[in-house]
């Protein structure tokens, strides 16, 4: 299962050692998407989640804790955290 990743402007895990983000894979990915929300109080902290082009979370593939975190990052756009954007490949977009 994949999990979401908290990531300061450095790409490194909240925390953690400096790392690249993670490519994601499994069923509904494809092409190394990520779909990014960037925190609104904290700058440099964003939450990664992988899915497809067109910005399509498979909440099966994730973990407990990363569906958690997604469902959160989602209710709380424009208070806690920006509108999510497609990241990977070789375009940004917004869903």
């Amino acid at each position: 299962m994949m999990a979401a990743r908290q990531y300061d402007d450095d790409a490194s895990p909240i925390g953690g050692a400096p790392q690249a983000p993670p490519t994601p894979s499994g069923p509904g990915c494809s092409g190394g998407f990520l779909l990014r929300f960037e925190s609104l109080s904290q700058p440099g902290r964003k939450l990664d989640f992988p899915c497809d082009r067109n910005g399509h979370v498979d909440l099966d593939s994730l973990g407990e804790v990363a569906r958690s975190n997604y469902l959160f990052a989602r209710a709380v756009v424009g208070r806690g955290f920006s509108a999510p954007v497609v990241v990977g490949g070789r375009e940004q977009r917004k869903p």
